[in-house]
């Protein structure tokens, strides 16, 4: 999650609330919405796009109960 704001400047509150289908990891970029509803389309480095993936199949799926679309879920399994 650290390495995914760092990496893109985004919002604390565009990273909390970003969803799967905002990520677009093979050409390297996520859409965000922020402030005023205004969509951006922002870049990831490589090395977050490597956690990112790794993240989303080894440990999203086991917490994933409620099939949230969130990226990041708590240890409750939800966003």
């Amino acid at each position: 999650m650290l390495e995914t704001l760092y990496a893109t400047g985004v919002r604390v509150s565009e990273l909390v609330s970003l969803t799967v289908g905002q990520l677009r990891l093979d050409p390297g970029f996520v859409r965000v919405w922020g402030k005023g509803d205004k969509e951006r389309v922002v870049p990831v480095g490589s090395q977050a796009r490597r956690w990112l993936a790794r993240y989303l199949e080894d440990v999203r799926p086991a917490w994933d109960r409620k099939r949230d679309e969130h990226v990041f879920l708590t240890v409750r399994a939800g966003a």
